[in-house]
């Protein structure tokens, strides 16, 4: 990525400074994610796996619908 032609280092701070706002918010998005699906209680992990797999079902049936 060049976003100043000729200026190598000031490009490579650039784009290393990107990359670690990229990383740094893909990590807390993937943190919010992890939380959501796998919580730390037991009951409730049963509840949002149950609710996991009739939601992939629900989606796989439309699929079949839309096909046909």
């Amino acid at each position: 990525m060049v976003w100043l032609p000729g200026w190598f280092y000031t490009n490579f701070l650039l784009t290393s400074i990107v990359f670690f706002f990229v990383s740094y918010r893909i990590f807390k998005i993937t943190v919010t994610l992890r939380d959501a699906c796998i919580p730390r209680d037991g009951s409730r992990m049963v509840h949002n796996s149950v609710a996991m797999v009739a939601g992939v079902l629900a989606l796989y049936g439309c699929g079949l619908g839309l096909k046909s």
